[in-house]
């Protein structure tokens, strides 16, 4: 049985990059729409700012990278060394 430590350095890249995109379509696009559809609900005025829909979305994206990157990193690997 070979004994896997860690995903490769690409790997983990890779994963950062699909978990930043996942987040970004997923919880920054998707929560900036979620908190509009709220505000109109509530009988607010629409709109829209550039500066918090680029916090919400970059925030998303961020989250979405570091959560499936931790993922990959931790449990994957751990995986892996079990041979399962």
């Amino acid at each position: 049985m070979r004994v896997v430590s860690a995903l490769p350095h690409r790997s983990f890249l890779v994963a950062l990059v699909l978990g930043g995109a996942v987040g970004l379509l997923t919880l920054g696009i998707g929560g900036r729409l979620s908190m509009r559809s709220i505000a109109l609900l509530q009988g607010q005025a629409p709109g829209f700012s550039i500066g918090g829909s680029m916090t919400v979305v970059g925030l998303g994206a961020v989250t979405g990278a570091i959560v499936y990157g931790l993922w990959c990193r931790w449990f994957v690997a751990r995986w892996a060394v079990r041979g399962s």
